[in-house]
């Protein structure tokens, strides 16, 4: 799990609403032992989402806590998530309460 990894596909639930993202822009993903920093930009180049914080995980299980995120309501929020690593493929699922990720992410070479 640790490396640099570009999402190649993502679906966000909140509540009961779902939609998919991951189609336009560009998103990255840098994962340390101890950290991590997940930016994203817009088709355009604008910059969009982009947060920040320490990381803990175990052979399938990862938890994100923000400690810097360009979304208010987020900070000091912790993400649960599971995750498999397949080749240069990772995909997590998980979340917060309100929010559930199922993300796909790529290797960087």
């Amino acid at each position: 799990m640790v490396g640099t990894w570009k999402l190649v596909s993502g679906k966000l639930t909140y509540k009961d609403t779902a939609s998919s993202y991951g189609d336009t822009g560009e998103s990255m993903k840098i994962i340390t032992p101890t950290h991590f920093a997940v930016m994203s930009k817009d088709a355009d180049g604008t910059l969009g989402h982009v947060s920040g914080g320490r990381v803990k995980m175990d052979a399938t299980h990862y938890t994100e806590t923000l400690d810097y995120s360009s979304s208010k309501d987020m900070l000091n929020q912790s993400a649960a998530f599971t995750y498999t690593v397949e080749g240069d493929k990772c995909h997590i699922k998980g979340g917060t309460k309100d929010y559930t990720f199922d993300e796909v992410w790529q290797r960087v070479q």
